[in-house]
């Protein structure tokens, strides 16, 4: 099999806590935060999601929230990784856009995708009849085609939703559930130079920089999930301009400034000083050394 951006996910359990969403509307928004991390943009979805809701581009109400299909994205652009909105697409779309190393959010129909029983498969074929519409948004992480059989595809998802980070689809079943979202795609326009790893729950350099060599000791990287590895002197992320300012009103820069003088502030900082309102906009109520942005 020939595989068009990332590889699938081998472990037996493909949950991961670190796609979930949880149990509040931010399919959308999680799937963006996710893809700000291949960007070397390090936001928690807490944060994103308050963002967007001050903007308008999400509701959190349980039951009828969600974020609109034209502002997925918006979350992206706002932290300076451009994207383009598509609909209609195929396949073939799909693979054009992995293979040059970028990152894909589609809308899908939920309870078509993920219907494992036979009733469950009925009742969402039954649903397509009076209504088709996608109602969930995750990340086409890959594509993968046999050779030697162009009906052979499988699609590799990330899917916010239910956790699963990076599980095959037989192409049927996905083209099925995207259809009802018009075959909608957001993709960004440059390639992502990281991807998270399955077994370490780390950062690493994307396959695709490897494969065009950019991945070099010029364009170091801070592992998300471990801030002993945090090191501003080196620390050269690709996108520099995307930062959300919002610890305790602190701008980043002074952020910045203060930790570089005094590493012990880093701890002092987040023990000491409970975050409630963090800025104008952005309000949430707890955070850890473990969700500082790295930009």
């Amino acid at each position: 099999m020939k595989t068009y951006g990332e590889e699938r996910n081998y472990n037996l359990n493909p949950f991961d806590e670190n796609i979930y969403q949880g149990q509040q509307p931010t399919c959308a928004v999680r799937s963006q935060e996710i893809i700000l991390r291949d960007y070397g943009i390090i936001v928690p979805q807490e944060e994103l999601a308050k963002f967007a809701e001050a903007n308008g581009w999400y509701n959190p109400d349980l039951a009828t929230g969600g974020t609109p299909p034209d502002c997925v994205g918006n979350i992206l652009e706002a932290c300076g990784v451009e994207v383009k909105h598509s609909e209609n697409n195929t396949v073939f779309d799909l693979v054009n856009e992995l293979s040059q190393g970028h990152r894909v959010i589609v809308g899908v129909d939920a309870d078509e995708l993920w219907a494992d029983t036979w009733l469950e498969k009925a009742a969402a074929k039954f649903t397509d009849i009076f209504r088709q519409e996608g109602n969930h948004a995750l990340i086409v992480a890959g594509v993968e085609v046999n050779p030697n059989d162009i009906n052979d595809v499988k699609v590799i998802l990330t899917d916010p939703g239910k956790g699963d980070l990076r599980i095959e689809y037989d192409i049927k079943e996905f083209m099925d559930a995207w259809q009802d979202a018009k075959c909608t795609m957001v993709s960004t326009t440059k390639p992502a130079p990281y991807q998270y790893n399955a077994d370490t729950q780390e950062m690493e350099f994307s396959q695709f920089a490897v494969n065009a060599d950019f991945a070099s000791n010029d364009n170091h990287f801070t592992n998300e999930f471990n801030t002993a590895d945090l090191d501003f002197n080196h620390y050269n992320p690709m996108f520099d301009d995307g930062h959300l300012d919002y610890i305790n009103g602190m701008s980043y820069s002074d952020y910045v400034h203060h930790y570089l003088t005094n590493p012990a502030f880093l701890e002092t900082f987040f023990y000491d000083n409970p975050v409630t309102d963090m800025s104008d906009d952005i309000m949430f109520n707890t955070i850890t050394p473990n969700d500082i942005p790295l930009l």
